[in-house]
């Protein structure tokens, strides 16, 4: 029994000096890393080539993101110059836009109208989206309160509802505050003390990040509505139970409204102009067959995913948008009723919400003015002649 014992001292004790030696010589590589080859989770470049069978899109394109997860049209440098206005594009998938090259999304072709426009000036802009698919309005919250001082836009879109609406509210679904929420979606101390720390845990983030969203580009996982994966997304839809009239409770509109009057309240806070823009969708009345068929947004309830008429898919983002209106109201920020300038006919979307080429100009086009007009206000703020 005592052999026993001490051979299981034995074994014990070489593991001890084993583990040591591991943990000694990680550290030890870390350091190398950190002298001679640091990188940082910002700089997590994605370039992908995506090919597509999407009406209204090109059918190859090479998806782009950058610096902080954001698309643009150029390389976002740390020390912005004097004469840079840098817009900041907030959304989900309707900013994002995977499916289109960052020059024919909304946000890219604003950059390139508003050049074309000041281009007697040597002002030069820069716009930059940032959006997830099925990101919701306090995902979008969590990032820009982490990111903003990073990238110190001088104005800021945002283009949120829809997802709120849709996948809100589901099984389970209670209300939550935006702390609440905040300390839920935040990455624990643990982790953020490796992300601050560790060149080594940096590194497998970042691999993993980078593999992970080109797998998901290709396979149509990340693009959730890919041209891959749409006719199972639709055929699903089409399956689910058909509501006339939805009532939810909890409604989950009050956890949209809450964290829309925290997102309008930060950017106020920054001395941030903002132009909040009414989420635009193909839902009203009465679709064609055609267009039923491109429709794969259910809605979540307490009960599961439903199917809910037309007029109350309508409605119902009618009331989102309120919410978004009278929060831009009471907070003297611009507001955009895209879903009343965008017409509802396929041209403009290939699905329940996503632009074709098309409706990403139109989107482009309806923001521009009230653009131009914020762009001359902040230069009058900042005791600049318009140009």
């Amino acid at each position: 029994m005592s052999i026993q014992i001490l051979n299981k001292n034995k074994t014990l004790m070489v593991l001890l000096v084993q583990s040591i030696i591991f943990i000694f010589l990680v550290f030890v590589f870390d350091l190398i890393l950190w002298a001679f080859s640091p990188v940082s989770l910002d700089n997590r470049m994605v370039e992908s080539l995506l090919t597509q069978d999407l009406p209204g899109l090109k059918s190859t394109i090479v998806y782009k993101s950058g610096k902080y997860g954001l698309r643009s049209l150029s390389e976002i440098d740390d020390v912005k110059p004097n004469n840079l206005i840098s817009i900041l594009c907030l959304g989900a998938s309707t900013t994002n836009q995977p499916t289109q090259e960052t020059q024919d999304t909304w946000c890219g072709i604003l950059e390139t109208k508003l050049q074309e426009y000041y281009g007697h000036s040597d002002l030069k802009f820069q716009t930059m989206a940032f959006g997830v698919g099925g990101f919701r309005a306090s995902n979008d919250a969590l990032w820009i309160q982490e990111t903003f001082d990073k990238i110190k836009p001088d104005i800021v879109i945002t283009l949120l509802g829809i997802n709120d609406l849709a996948w809100n509210g589901g099984i389970d679904y209670k209300y939550s505050s935006i702390n609440e929420i905040f300390s839920k979606k935040r990455d624990s101390s643990i982790i953020k003390w490796l992300k601050k720390y560790s060149q080594i845990f940096r590194r497998v983030v970042f691999i993993k990040e980078k593999l992970m969203t080109k797998i998901m580009l290709k396979t149509g996982g990340f693009v959730e509505w890919h041209s891959s994966n749409l006719p199972d997304l639709r055929g699903k839809y089409q399956n689910y139970p058909y509501i006339e009239n939805l009532i939810r409770n909890p409604d989950p509109i009050n956890e949209f409204r809450d964290t829309i009057s925290w997102i309008a309240t930060f950017l106020k806070q920054k001395k941030v102009q903002v132009i909040m823009l009414g989420q635009p969708v193909l839902w009203k009345e009465s679709f064609d067959p055609i267009e039923f068929n491109r429709l794969w947004f259910s809605v979540s309830t307490p009960k599961g995913p439903v199917r809910p008429s037309g007029a109350w898919l309508k409605r119902e983002m009618a009331r989102y948008n309120f919410v978004q209106q009278s929060i831009a109201s009471q907070s003297a920020i611009s507001y955009i009723n895209l879903d009343d300038n965008i017409p509802k006919t396929l041209d403009y979307y290939f699905d329940d919400c996503h632009f074709t080429d098309l409706g990403s100009m139109a989107v482009a086009d309806n923001i521009l003015p009230v653009l131009i007009n914020v762009v001359d206000n902040l230069l009058v703020n900042k005791g600049l002649e318009k140009p």
